[in-house]
């Protein structure tokens, strides 16, 4: 028979094996909602730098000068207070200058033949130069800071659910194992001495038991209420996710990397190429590829290093259409197994209005 010394120990002992597992999961749970907190950030940085690109990036200014010019105030002010500040003191005199071109165009228009235009056009140019570049770094930033954040997240998730789970379990073992031993070894000295021992004694002994017992159960039942919201919050993590990645501006595709089959697109891709969902996860890379040994040697290359940028692929449509699309993509962890994460925006529309103009 166990001392009633060790008993407590053993109880002692589960119930800080139970608040461990309970800390470590709250703590990483903690870091989960902090993720979420930080996705959203990059996200709206992300956006305000495309809205900040489609208005400065072509080359005619919006009709309303003044309503062009407060809104891109207002987008540099908002990357002021969230993109570092290195970054921002490059960006913001581009922006700048940028915009006071495209407003002397507006106003004067580009047919003066003067050295002095001249000059403007060349500086334009560098300045247009610098400022597609920059963009571009912050985009490929804020993409992989999103995917590095979301990879993060769904680890520790998984690592805190297991962990309360384990803790849980080992601590109801030893709850049990306790019981047990207890029960036995009471049973065994009723036994024994059942002359010896009055009813009155053997009453409470009982009573005694069952109150533990019952302060047991309450801590357990208490305990699984809590894994079951831990579970909520990382469903509800998942579903935030999963509306990131369906509500995302461009097309987004998942792809196996062996057999460069679509594993999975977004509502985005969907529209661009004019697939259902359902037909995208019956055809490979290669049906949608004009160059289909380019589209081989990308998959390497990304396979090999983990990412590649803001390289352009002639894709077709449904409907056999040509479209030129810009994409950046990247090595992820999906299902179990190594697939590419491939963030594609069709330029087609874009590069058709500077071929014209």
């Amino acid at each position: 028979m166990l001392s009633r010394n060790t008993v407590y120990l053993l109880f002692v002992l589960g119930i800080i094996v139970l608040l461990s597992a309970g800390y470590v999961s709250y703590m990483n749970l903690r870091d989960s909602r902090e993720s979420v907190d930080r996705v959203l950030l990059s996200f709206n940085r992300l956006n305000s730098v495309q809205n900040l690109e489609k208005i400065l990036l072509h080359d005619h200014l919006h009709p309303d000068y003044e309503s062009a010019k407060a809104g891109i105030n207002a987008l540099l002010d908002s990357l002021e207070s969230s993109l570092d500040s290195a970054t921002f003191v490059q960006l913001k005199p581009l922006a700048v200058e940028r915009l006071n071109y495209l407003a002397s165009v507006a106003q004067t228009g580009k047919n003066t033949p003067s050295r002095t235009q001249r000059l403007i056009e060349e500086k334009n140019k560098l300045n247009l130069s610098k400022l597609r570049s920059l963009i571009s770094d912050i985009k490929k930033s804020e993409t992989s800071k999103i995917e590095s954040i979301k990879e993060n997240s769904e680890k520790a998730g998984t690592f805190a659910k297991y962990t309360f789970i384990g803790g849980v379990m080992i601590s109801i073992m030893i709850f049990v194992s306790v019981f047990l031993i207890q029960r036995n070894s009471q049973k065994w000295l009723l036994k024994e001495d059942d002359d010896q021992i009055p009813y009155e004694e053997l009453e409470k002994i009982i009573k005694e038991r069952t109150a533990e017992i019952s302060a047991i159960n309450i801590k357990l039942n208490k305990k699984i209420d809590e894994i079951r919201k831990i579970d909520e919050e990382l469903k509800r993590s998942e579903h935030f996710y999963k509306t990131l990645f369906e509500q995302a501006h461009d097309a987004i595709m998942i792809i196996s990397p062996e057999t460069r089959k679509i594993l999975e697109v977004n509502n985005r891709a969907c529209e661009i190429y004019g697939f259902t969902k359902e037909e995208f996860s019956s055809i490979s890379l290669d049906l949608i590829s004009k160059n289909i040994p380019e589209c081989k040697n990308k998959i390497k290359e990304i396979v090999t290093t983990g990412y590649a940028h803001n390289f352009e692929c002639v894709h077709y449509t449904k409907d056999m259409r040509e479209i030129l699309i810009e994409i950046n993509a990247s090595l992820i962890e999906y299902n179990n197994s190594h697939a590419i994460l491939s963030v594609n925006r069709d330029i087609t529309d874009r590069v058709l209005k500077l071929i014209t103009n």
